[in-house]
């Protein structure tokens, strides 16, 4: 899932709360169904630092919601060793590729 997607017209504030109630009320669908809801880091202007994202997920509270870690998508603002640290058991999935 890629989710934020700021512009300069929206509030990080009213995204920052509104994605994380919405994940909510799907995570006890996911965990029914037996599926995970992986959030990706993407260049989307929101959850930028292996904090955020940690606490991001953590917030919703579901083992059906985690990261689909793209290590690439780090490169530009962070180092994949630290999120991977940080998110650890959050991780559900990685991708990997070339970043150049």
């Amino acid at each position: 899932m890629v989710v934020g997607g700021l512009d300069p017209g929206q509030s990080i504030s009213r995204v920052r709360d509104a994605i994380p109630q919405t994940i909510a009320e799907l995570a006890p669908y996911a965990e029914r169904a037996g599926v995970q809801l992986a959030i990706e880091n993407v260049w989307s202007k929101f959850l930028l630092s292996p904090l955020e994202m940690r606490d991001f997920i953590d917030k919703i509270g579901s083992k059906a919601v985690g990261c689909y870690f793209d290590v690439g998508n780090v490169l530009l603002t962070g180092y994949p060793e630290q999120w991977i640290k940080i998110l650890g058991r959050r991780i559900l999935k990685v991708h990997f590729k070339d970043y150049r």
